[in-house]
C-alpha cells in the first residue's frame, strides 16, 4: 500500500539548550604543547643571525634597547611628540628643523652606538623620519674583501650631518679617508663580472678603455657620493660580489655632487618635515 510522503521530524528535545550547546565552536588549534619562552626566541634570533641576511622576523625578535639606555641624540618621533613642541605656538617645522641640529661630539657617538646596523635596535630607532641611505650588510663578502685586499675594515653605524635630517650607514670604513660599500647582485649571484655586465640594466658598465666603471646615471652612484660627502671621506671601495666572481672599484668623491645634498634638504623640509608633524599630532 503506497503511504504519503513527508519529512522525517525530530524529535522533541528534553530540555532547551543555549545555541552553544548545540552548535559548539571548533576547538581552537594549538600547534605547541607549551608556551614560548625568551629562551626559544633568543635560540630562534641567533638561528637567523647565522645566515647573515636581515629578515623581518629578525628584527622583531632582535632585543630591545635598555629603558636606562641613554640615545646620543633625540628620535624625530620624541620632539614632535614632546610637551615643547606641542605647547610651542610659533612655526612647529621650524622648531622641528632646529631641534634635529646636532654637534661634533653627538655625530662621533652617533656612528659609535649605532655599530651593528641592522642587527642593532638604536639604529632603527634614529633613522626613522630621516632620509638615509643603507643596504644589509653582506658579511661573506666584506669577510672576501678583506682577503682580497688585505685592508682593515672597521664597523661602523649611522652617520647623519649637522643639520640632523640626512643619513648613510656605510659597509665598512677603511683607514682615515676610504669607506666600504658592498653590492651583492642576488639575479647575478651565479655569474661573473663579465656575465653581469653583458646584461640589460646592471650597473656596472665598460668604458672605452674597457675598464669596469659605475653608471653615474644609477641610484648606487648617488649612494657612494651620499657616503662620501655625509661622512666627509673621499675614496670609495665599491666592492662587488658573486658565488664566481669579485670587482673592486675605486670612486672618488665627486665635489659637484654636494648641490645635491641641499636638493635632499630642501625637500625633506618641504615635504617630509610637514608630513610628520601632520602624522604624529
Amino acid at each position: 500500500m503506497d503511504v504519503q510522503c513527508e519529512w522525517q521530524k525530530q524529535e522533541a528535545p528534553d530540555k532547551t539548550k543555549p545555541v552553544e550547546e548545540i552548535y559548539p565552536s571548533p576547538k581552537e588549534y594549538i600547534s605547541l604543547k607549551r608556551e614560548v619562552t625568551d629562551e626559544d626566541c633568543a635560540w630562534l634570533y641567533g638561528e637567523l643571525k647565522r645566515y647573515d641576511n636581515f629578515t623581518g622576523t629578525s628584527w622583531i625578535l632582535s632585543p630591545e634597547p635598555e629603558v636606562n639606555n641613554q640615545l646620543p641624540i633625540p628620535t624625530v618621533e620624541s620632539i614632535v611628540t614632546s610637551e615643547e613642541f606641542i605647547n610651542y605656538e610659533g612655526n612647529k617645522k621650524a622648531f622641528l628643523v632646529e631641534r634635529l641640529k646636532i654637534d661634533g661630539y653627538q655625530r662621533k657617538t652617533l656612528h659609535e652606538r649605532t655599530i651593528g646596523q641592522r642587527d642593532n635596535p638604536t639604529w632603527h630607532m634614529l633613522r626613522k623620519g630621516r632620509l638615509t641611505a643603507s643596504v644589509v650588510n653582506e658579511n661573506e663578502a666584506k669577510r672576501a674583501f678583506q682577503e682580497l685586499t688585505e685592508l682593515s675594515v672597521e664597523d661602523t653605524g649611522l652617520w647623519l650631518q649637522m643639520e640632523g635630517m640626512l643619513g648613510a650607514s656605510p659597509d665598512g670604513l677603511i683607514g682615515k679617508n676610504g669607506l666600504l660599500e658592498i653590492k651583492c647582485p642576488f639575479t647575478h649571484k651565479d655569474n661573473t663580472i663579465a656575465e653581469a655586465v653583458a646584461s640589460d640594466n646592471f650597473y656596472i658598465t665598460k668604458n672605452e678603455k674597457g675598464e669596469y666603471e659605475l653608471n653615474k646615471e644609477h641610484s648606487y652612484w648617488h649612494q657612494v657620493q651620499g657616503q662620501l660627502h655625509l661622512t666627509e671621506r673621499n675614496l670609495c671601495f665599491f666592492f662587488v660580489w658573486t658565488t664566481k666572481d669579485t670587482l673592486v672599484l675605486h670612486i672618488k668623491k665627486d665635489p659637484e655632487w654636494a648641490g645635491k645634498l641641499l636638493k635632499l634638504k630642501e625637500f625633506y623640509v618641504k615635504h617630509l618635515i610637514p608630513s610628520i608633524v601632520n602624522d604624529l599630532l
